[in-house]
């Protein structure tokens, strides 16, 4: 066992290398600031769970690309507002379906090509023209379909939920 204390200032230079391992817990505490710094590359590995907490705000910058892989469900949870910009273009794919909800409008597209509008009120305005091309045109005659739910996930690990609910 080592126990070391120090007054004031430490400071650690090591000319090239440096190792450090801990064979079960590393904890750390830092009273009021905390600063990493690198020059090239960081990699973090961590074989079974990661958490984080911020108290009051947490921003990202990234350069030039950001990349996420996720292997099954991804679940964002935003109190008030939650706005995206994009300077060109973005695309939001889905393989069986995809949905977009405010209160009892719902708007769903579905991988058989079929587009499913609802709503209570339905708008359509265009400044110069309103088009639309089929076969057979049906309107007020009780041809719509009901909006399919969404395909229950297949693939989930045991234990994991059906994050849908949430």
């Amino acid at each position: 066992n080592q126990v070391e204390t120090v007054g004031s200032n430490q400071i650690i230079k090591v000319g090239s290398n440096q190792v450090e391992k801990v064979g079960i817990i590393r904890a750390l505490t830092v009273g009021v600031a905390y600063q990493t710094t690198v020059g090239g590359i960081m990699n973090t590995s961590v074989a079974l769970l990661q958490s984080s907490q911020v108290g009051l705000h947490k921003s990202l910058m990234v350069g030039m690309g950001y990349s996420v892989n996720v292997g099954n469900n991804v679940t964002f949870s935003v109190g008030k507002t939650m706005k995206e910009n994009t300077g060109q273009t973005a695309v939001y794919s889905a393989g069986e379906h995809l949905e977009l909800c405010c209160g009892k409008a719902r708007l769903v597209l579905t991988k058989d090509g079929s587009i499913f509008l609802n709503g209570t009120h339905i708008h359509l305005e265009g400044e110069s023209d309103v088009n639309g091309d089929a076969p057979v045109i049906n309107w007020n005659c009780g041809a719509t379909q009901p909006v399919p739910d969404a395909p229950v996930p297949k693939d989930l690990p045991p234990g994991m939920p059906d994050m849908r609910q949430f």
